[in-house]
């Protein structure tokens, strides 16, 4: 059974926008010489903070004939943010301000055209439509034995799912993951996984957003065919770092960093 994802000819056009945006920057580089900017680090310009060491990449996405693409679905648009409605009590609701200034963050690329707003979607409706689910909120979620199935279904055929941490929600995250997956545990993705340089480079992982419990950022994987079926963020707070800066007053380099880990999350799950 393959996803029906509504990735309109995503490997045709997305992959090769990502493949010419690297090649051109390549020939501006060799139009005007080697700037101060050549290695890791971003070509200066308005959007960008200048002291990153992030940079765009294209070596790590896959052959575009590798892709199992279907028809759109989603009317104008490449990509539609969804959000898990789950039971439980928690806020599955959180940080929709900030999906939709990741959403102008991607359209800035011009690489994919992305629906300005999230779709809710629930665990028992068609998950098949959409090739990542984000979940994320400070406590409160459960599944069904029959929701857990379908969940293992989806993750299996192909789809991926993005659990955010928002602080609270670890235990039930670790009981619900147990239930979908029973026989799996959880992996660090190691720093040369195409999630962390798919697009722009994390040498060094996820970046830090909040401090939580002190330390560095978590980022733990359940893996299926080799690929990362379920990405789990914990102890940064990716999602809040997607918000404008009066929402949790995060400076400008967080918040681009926050964005871009963002980015790469999603190009990989579409491209994996």
């Amino acid at each position: 059974m393959k996803l029906n994802f509504y990735l309109k000819q995503f490997n045709a056009k997305v992959l090769t926008r990502l493949i010419i945006g690297g090649l051109a920057r390549v020939l501006v580089i060799a139009m005007v010489g080697m700037p101060s900017f050549i290695g890791t680090q971003q070509p200066p310009d308005t959007t960008k903070p200048k002291t990153t060491n992030i940079a765009p990449n294209t070596s790590s996405i896959k052959n575009q004939n590798s892709l199992q693409v279907q028809p759109s679905h989603q009317g104008a648009y490449d990509y539609t943010f969804a959000v898990v409605k789950y039971n439980g009590g928690g806020d599955w609701y959180e940080g929709q301000v900030g999906i939709k200034e990741l959403m102008k963050f991607i359209n800035k690329h011009d690489i994919m055209t992305a629906a300005p707003k999230s779709k809710t979607v629930e665990i028992t409706s068609d998950l098949f439509e959409y090739p990542l689910l984000y979940i994320t909120g400070h406590g409160g979620f459960v599944v069904s034995t029959g929701e857990a199935a379908r969940l293992r279904e989806y993750l299996e055929n192909g789809g991926m799912l993005f659990i955010n941490d928002d602080y609270g929600l670890d235990p039930f995250v670790q009981k619900v993951v147990k239930k979908i997956f029973p026989d799996r545990k959880w992996s660090a993705p190691p720093l040369s996984h195409p999630l962390y340089h798919i697009y722009y480079q994390f040498p060094n992982g996820a970046p830090k957003v909040h401090k939580h419990d002190g330390g560095p950022p978590e980022v733990q994987a359940i893996f299926h065919d080799g690929e990362i079926a379920i990405l789990y963020t914990k102890n940064t707070d990716i999602g809040d770092g997607w918000a404008p800066y009066h929402v949790h007053k995060d400076s400008s380099a967080i918040r681009q960093q926050a964005l871009r880990f963002g980015m790469n999350v999603i190009l990989y799950a579409l491209t994996k």
